[in-house]
């Protein structure tokens, strides 16, 4: 058993650090010897995982990203799914010690992984829209009130910010510039960022202004009040969160460390009840499930209906 706890236990930092390192270290882990200086991650590698990209379960996932307005690769879905997979296995057969339980668990992430990381990326990516749309409306606003015009004001902002928003802009700003319609370029460009909200309340204003000369100024000041009340509210979501989530790991640690007392006050009467027989293992996989069960529906409500 302590061999399978020490699998999970290196699984699941392998996966961490491969997800959240910078590449130039995992070049430098890995061995990998390159002229200059790695400009992808390690699941980018195409001589090291391009394997992974042609399964179409996991492909299926990264044309999905594109679709919300982020990127992430059908290799840095499959390392992640695969290498939670092994680690669920190998946690399942530590704590349950039946390899059919194992196996079940290890399908169940095989399943749930792709999707949490599909939504992980994508509202981390609405998340740095929100961030950066009151500054680039505050730099539009400004450099049209210093007499700029609107694709030059557009041009100054994508120049003073950085991805998505200040990229984005850039390429509108080109595109323009060699005889696309302004409306068909912001258009491209909301479709670019997965149709966020705020974003397109930003291109409609601009587009009405544009055909109808309304007030830009005006428009744009009441879309930049929108997401920064709209921020506000998230921040406060997220304040009011914390005790929750709290609670939900206290209790989700209580009857665990309650077995671990049990165990050490009447030693050997908990793997007698949970691992003698098959229905206590299965009990013992029943509760993880509850926990499992709650977890998520915490995941849920925090990340899709509140998306903090």
């Amino acid at each position: 058993m302590q061999h399978f706890i020490f699998l999970s236990l290196v699984s699941a930092a392998a996966a961490a650090y491969f997800y959240f390192a910078p590449p130039r270290n995992l070049a430098g882990l890995l061995g990998i010897r390159e002229k200059k200086p790695a400009a992808e991650p390690f699941w980018k590698l195409k001589q090291k995982t391009a394997f992974l990209s042609n399964l179409a379960f996991f492909e299926k996932y990264a044309k999905k990203a594109i679709q919300r307005g982020t990127t992430i690769s059908a290799e840095k879905i499959a390392f992640l799914t695969l290498t939670a997979s092994f680690t669920a296995f190998a946690g399942g057969m530590a704590l349950f010690r039946l390899w059919w339980l194992a196996v079940v668990l290890a399908a169940a992430v095989f399943v749930f992984v792709p999707r949490a990381v599909l939504n992980f990326e994508s509202i981390r990516m609405e998340k740095i829209i929100d961030e950066q749309l009151p500054s680039v409306i505050f730099t539009l606003i400004s450099s049209i009130k210093a007499g700029s015009t609107l694709l030059g004001a557009i041009k100054t902002a994508g120049e003073d910010h950085g991805y998505p928003l200040g990229s984005e802009l850039l390429i509108v700003y080109e595109s323009v510039k060699h005889g696309e319609d302004l409306n068909s370029a912001l258009e491209k460009m909301a479709r670019r960022l997965g149709d966020h909200d705020a974003v397109r309340r930003l291109v409609l204003s601009i587009n009405i202004a544009a055909n109808t000369g309304g007030s830009i100024i005006s428009m744009l000041d009441a879309v930049s009040k929108m997401v920064s009340e709209r921020n506000y509210a998230r921040e406060m979501a997220r304040s009011f969160s914390t005790q929750g989530l709290i609670s939900a790991a206290a209790l989700s640690i209580v009857p665990i460390a309650s077995l671990f007392a049990l165990n050490e006050a009447m030693p050997g009467a908990v793997s007698e009840f949970f691992y003698g027989s098959v229905q206590g293992k299965l009990v013992l996989f029943f509760c993880f499930c509850l926990i499992m069960l709650g977890w998520l529906s915490i995941y849920y409500m925090l990340q899709k209906n509140l998306k903090v």
